[in-house]
């Protein structure tokens, strides 16, 4: 399917969705969301944790940017949190919120960011998003970011220079005007500094520290869990296998459509994709030699995971079932079904005994990996039902005992299955924000974070 056809309809029914919604609610006056069916346990429905639900406002802290944040990431102790915003990341102490690094080199919109696991090496990922016509990850060493920041910050004083000589000179050649220099020297300036910044993304392409191509989505791992591996799409269809230590190419991975996800196993053997050619497809982390692929789906895949033993992979699909295969065997092992809309979120609990599954029009399902039984079931009224309470971004906390997930319409929900209790933070704007990587726990899972539409991220204690 082309992208273009699915952007513009997806937008039609996002537009058509939006014309049914309530516009006009002051902030802070919005009710829960009226459910079809909530979480439960023992028979007994979901409560409400203290001081709950809540809405923007009342977060426990926030940091805000000059943009809109796109992505977040935790680095793997916990003591640092990336957020990236326009073209720009920046780096945090959890423990302080000062800022470690400010990490400038993309002219695309930052949309995905991610700490290798010796959390001194760092991804970002850059798109096209209207006149900004870069695809573009870049590989950054957090030891020497600040020598990189200052070097792309100085190009800013070239500019400047830049600009300074070349008006003089057009001036003492009659060409130009003082009023010409006046009204000129800004946009000169600010065009010079985006040709240096071009020029510099092509000599780091040159020296292999940045590649041409996006970083996967859905659930998408740039790197394999030792490290040893980093994947980005270099074309729709293909993703780049990498030598993380030598940033040279091993291998590449191709399908006759766009790739959504890509992900290794946990074993580091095998790696997953998924794309909108109905199949998933398997290859040998060491030959790049395809093992094997899965088919079934009779609509196009999106999001992916490895059971964290690594004997499964699911896979959401469009046809609005979740699929899960035996790595070792390709046996189709269950289709979850239940759901309204495409699947293009999924989490497997630590351990791998369960597995929560988020799709359109507001559905979240749980389901227990030994029976394949569903166990959980949270569901929006139909009434509700549209793009914008599609279930962005869905995931397990680190130790296992939440799920947190958030809708398109920017909402959080959490809710701690041992304890029966749910949390509720609520946006206070109207709109539709889809994202992938825009909700995070902290290690400890007291904390889930969340990058939201006002130009805030937010901080909510558990």
């Amino acid at each position: 399917m082309n992208p273009l056809v699915y952007a513009a309809g997806y937008l039609w029914l996002w537009l058509t969705t939006m014309l049914q919604l309530p516009l006009s609610q002051p902030a802070g006056s919005r009710s829960p969301i009226p459910l079809s069916h909530d979480f439960e346990k023992d028979g007994q429905v979901a409560k409400w944790a203290p001081d709950q639900p809540q809405a923007w406002g009342e977060e426990s802290f926030k940091l805000n940017f000059g943009d809109r944040p796109a992505a977040l990431a935790f680095n793997p102790e916990g003591s640092l949190l990336a957020v990236s915003f326009g073209t720009e990341v920046e780096i945090y102490d959890t423990s302080s919120l000062e800022r470690r690094h400010l990490l400038q080199g993309h002219s695309g919109i930052v949309t995905h960011v991610e700490f290798h696991p010796d959390g001194q090496r760092f991804i970002s990922g850059s798109e096209r998003m209207g006149r900004n016509m870069e695809t573009l990850v870049r590989v950054w060493n957090l030891t020497q970011a600040e020598e990189e920041r200052k070097v792309t910050h100085g190009l800013s004083d070239i500019a400047e220079k830049a600009a300074s000589t070349a008006t003089h000179e057009l001036v003492l050649a009659g060409m130009w005007s003082a009023e010409d220099v006046e009204m000129e020297t800004a946009a000169l300036q600010q065009g010079i500094e985006e040709t240096l910044r071009a020029a510099e993304t092509r000599r780091d392409v040159r020296h292999d520290r940045a590649f041409v191509g996006t970083a996967a989505k859905f659930g998408s791992h740039t790197f394999s869990h030792n490290g040893s591996l980093m994947f980005y799409i270099s074309e729709h269809n293909t993703a780049v296998a990498l030598e993380t230590s030598t940033l040279t190419e091993k291998f590449r991975m191709s399908h006759s459509d766009a790739i959504m996800w890509v992900g290794a196993s946990p074993d580091g053997n095998v790696v997953g994709t998924s794309s909108w050619d109905r199949t998933v497809r398997l290859w040998d982390a060491h030959s790049g030699e395809l093992i094997r692929t899965l088919a079934g789906s009779k609509n196009q895949n999106w999001a992916g995971s490895f059971s964290p033993d690594g004997t499964l992979i699911a896979v959401g699909s469009g046809d609005s079932i979740v699929y899960v295969w035996n790595v070792e065997t390709g046996e189709l092992v269950h289709h979850f079904q239940g759901f309204r809309g495409w699947v293009r979120t999924l989490s497997f609990t630590p351990d791998g005994a369960f597995l929560a599954a988020g799709s359109g029009s507001g559905t979240v399902q749980v389901f227990e990996m030994a029976t394949g039984r569903r166990v959980q079931q949270w569901q929006v009224k139909s009434v509700h039902i549209g793009p914008v309470f599609e279930i962005s971004d869905l995931q397990y906390s680190p130790d296992g005992t939440k799920l947190a997930f958030k809708m398109a319409d920017g909402r959080v929900v959490v809710y701690d299955g041992e304890e029966n209790l749910k949390w509720e933070f609520d946006s206070v704007e109207n709109g539709m924000y889809i994202g992938s990587q825009d909700l995070v726990f902290n290690t400890a899972s007291s904390i889930v974070v969340s990058a939201d539409s006002d130009k805030d991220v937010r901080f909510w204690k558990l």
